[in-house]
């Protein structure tokens, strides 16, 4: 069992469970005695269980960084620290509305896509179908923050600013000693875990400042009736539309108020520095255990990897068994443990690709994707760095993951460009496909798993057809064990249900 901490300093930075909800029906009419085409596949997102997802807009030497916070426990205890190279202002910092990491995250998360073979004899369709998409998802992860005890005499720490914005109280803080730092943290009703000076010790004495935050239970409280009516209007206009139930997250029941502990919103902060890193070590002051860090990366100058840790690049287009559809995330979270545990200390890159919206019809089977809006973009800090004509077309999304033990993590993340590349974007009904991210001349890489369903069902013509996947049809036989989701208490049979060689999992031989 992992021991979940969030790596930015303090209190939970986690990703709320994504919906990612396509209506897409199949070709309508009433077709006797013909073969039917393929309908659309049932494609599905998954996010890990637990992870810290992070946003970073990049431009030039501007960067502006959003961070979600779900948080366990008495919302009077949160605390936030993260280190920041400036003085922020009141200006520089903002609330965001949560839906935005769920739409983020339903362009760049891993996806599975359901293929069923289609029925091999003529059959009658007396009414369209209609293919429902349904969203997997999941929590993030959770770390507590603040101080511990330190040494004698050190100098006083300088409060920079203070100010309030949505249901924070945000004060900017300057020290010359680390432990004076952690004394004053923990004067101030912070409870900083043990160690906690020699990890501030070297933000301290770079000169950094620290960012800190805590809650205001009453204004918190305006904000989670806000989110509640938001999620009342989405579940209605949902059910309306006969699309999948919007995913809020697992129940909290680890929390004094699990109803406030789920509607803390997103912070986004802003700042300008030549070196483009994300301060991540504070977050190992909570860890005993593996790690999940995910980061988006948004940049108009392209696809972004880490400049100081290895890069790797999820295997795409992988063939599984049906019942890795029906519990993916699962599925994911152990594919990626086997990944990271045969390559300790790499950063893999999930998603490459533009922010131009989806198409409104998939350009094949399989390769459907949301979109993101000029709105979205402009809320994640386009608005702060760029004024003029929208740019979305000129943004390039990478989705990077890191999973890391205790010692894992002995320094920041630092950024760099990286050359195209492109992956998991031809159609996922062809009888062989790449599974590696080959370079390319614009960033189109995503990581894909593929599910085929065989048909099972009678065959009682001459000249059966096989072979042929779609989305599933409305009339057919399928197995009902990849029906059905895997037992909550059993572990994941990772190898049994990779069917493609992947050398990176140690799976060699195609099943």
């Amino acid at each position: 069992m992992r021991a979940w901490a969030g790596a930015l300093a303090g209190v939970a930075v986690i990703a709320l469970s994504a919906t990612l909800a396509t209506d897409a029906r199949a070709m309508c009419g009433c077709m006797v005695g013909r073969r039917p085409p393929p309908a659309l596949p049932t494609e599905q997102g998954a996010l890990l269980n637990k992870a810290t997802v992070v946003v970073m807009l990049r431009d030039g030497t501007h960067t502006v960084m959003a961070f979600q916070n779900d948080y366990f426990g008495p919302a009077e205890d949160f605390a936030l620290v993260i280190p920041v190279p400036v003085v922020l202002s009141e200006g520089d910092v903002t609330t965001l509305d949560r839906g935005l990491f769920d739409r983020l995250q339903a362009v760049a998360a891993p996806h599975m896509v359901e293929l069923y073979e289609q029925p091999p004899c003529p059959i009658a369709i007396p009414q369209p179908a209609r293919i429902m998409a349904r969203a997997g998802g999941g929590l993030g992860a959770l770390a507590d923050s603040a101080p511990q005890g330190g040494g004698a005499g050190p100098p006083p720490v300088v409060v920079e600013a203070q100010f309030q914005e949505g249901e924070y109280d945000i004060t900017i803080l300057g020290a010359s000693d680390s432990a004076a730092l952690e004394r004053w943290l923990r004067d101030n009703g912070y409870h900083m875990p043990s160690g906690a000076e020699r990890y501030l010790r070297p933000y301290v004495q770079a000169g950094t400042k620290f960012f800190v935050a805590r809650v205001d239970v009453a204004r918190l409280r305006e904000v989670a009736a806000r989110r509640r009516a938001q999620l009342q209007r989405a579940q209605g206009w949902m059910g309306e539309g006969g699309l999948a139930e919007l995913v809020e997250g697992p129940p909290v029941d680890r929390a004094s108020d699990p109803e406030l502990g789920r509607f803390l919103s997103p912070l986004r902060i802003h700042f300008e520095s030549p070196e483009f890193s994300l301060p991540v070590r504070l977050g190992l002051l909570n860890s005993v255990g593996e790690q999940d860090l995910v980061v988006h990366v948004l940049s108009p100058e392209g696809r972004f990897e880490v400049a100081n840790y290895g890069n790797r690049f999820v295997p795409t287009n992988v063939r599984v068994h049906g019942r890795a559809a029906r519990s993916f995330g699962r599925f994911y979270d152990a594919y990626f443990g086997a990944l990271s545990g045969r390559a300790p200390r790499r950063v893999w890159t999930e998603y490459a690709g533009p922010l131009t919206p989806a198409r409104a019809t998939p350009a094949c089977i399989g390769c459907g994707r949301p979109g993101l809006a000029q709105a979205d973009l402009a809320a994640l800090g386009e608005d702060v760095v760029h004024q003029g004509a929208s740019r979305l077309s000129q943004y390039t999304l990478t989705r990077l993951h890191y999973r890391y033990g205790p010692r894992g993590l002995p320094n920041d993340l630092v950024f760099r460009p990286g050359r195209p590349m492109a992956g998991a974007i031809e159609t996922a009904t062809l009888p062989r496909l790449g599974r590696a991210a080959r370079p390319a001349t614009r960033n189109e890489f995503r990581v894909r798993f593929i599910a085929q369903h065989r048909w099972t069902g009678p065959i009682d013509c001459a000249s059966p057809r096989r072979g042929v996947y779609g989305g599933r049809p409305h009339v057919g036989g399928y197995s009902a064990i990849d029906q059905s989701p895997w037992p909550a208490e059993r572990p994941i049979p990772l190898g049994a249900w990779v069917r493609d060689p992947v050398p990176e999992l140690g799976v060699r031989r195609a099943r």
